[in-house]
């Protein structure tokens, strides 16, 4: 019904998904399409963002537990309106994503217990202080320590990997309730651990290892090879 509703404006009938997407493009950036995009090639929709969409230095991209959302436990209520008042959640989760695992997976325990992600946390932080901080990451060890892969008493994480910022802020290592800061002394969590949870980002690297210890392959975020300095 959707291709019938474009014809009935002059457009198609399209014989594929892509040749819908060249023509709106076509559309979209007139004469200057050629120039965008290489002839034949499906475009990007949306073209590639110039600048990140989470803001950098910041706890952005959170994974919001679906426990905590469930919750009724008045504080935890409180602390989920509050969230979403300033937040919202822009990625509805949960679903069998928290037991459907074979245990050859790196999605996150964090991500598993998880009923939205990638929310921009900094936001919430900024409006009510720094003690909505510690309430969230202490719902998140909550929840994910019920889980099977958070079981075991190790850092879990908190961040959904896909609109990390650069340089996201992470916790202490002396305190995972709290902000890291290095220029104090403290040590702290790395972005991939506060991705992937200390376990798991563990057997990530011995992977890495293996197959890429030279880190040809790497970016900022990415799983680095055990035991080296990129």
């Amino acid at each position: 019904h959707f291709f019938i509703d474009l014809e009935s404006y002059g457009l198609g009938p399209f014989d594929s998904w892509g040749d819908y997407m060249k023509s709106t493009g076509q559309l979209q950036y007139g004469a200057s399409y050629k120039d965008i995009f290489p002839l034949g090639v499906v475009p990007d929709a949306p073209l590639p963002a110039p600048v990140p969409d989470k803001t950098m230095g910041t706890y952005c991209s959170v994974n919001l537990p679906l426990g905590l959302l469930k919750s009724d436990d008045e504080s935890e209520r409180e602390l989920v309106f509050k969230i979403l008042d300033v937040a919202g959640g822009e990625h509805t989760t949960g679903g069998m994503v928290a037991k459907a695992s074979d245990g050859m997976t790196a999605v996150s325990p964090s991500e598993r217990i998880s009923g939205q992600s990638s929310i921009g946390f900094q936001p919430v932080i900024d409006h009510y202080e720094d003690d909505v901080l510690g309430d969230f990451l202490s719902a998140v060890y909550k929840y994910a320590g019920e889980s099977e892969e958070g079981s075991d008493g190790a850092f879990p994480g908190f961040y959904e990997y896909n609109h990390i910022c650069s340089d996201a802020k992470t916790p202490s290592k002396a305190d995972w309730t709290k902000d890291c800061s290095s220029e104090d002394g403290d040590e702290c969590f790395s972005t991939q651990e506060s991705v992937w949870g200390e376990t798991l980002y563990a057997k990530l690297q011995q992977i890495k290892s293996a197959v890429d210890p030279d880190g040809r392959f790497d970016c900022y975020p990415c799983v680095k090879p055990a035991s080296t300095d990129l």
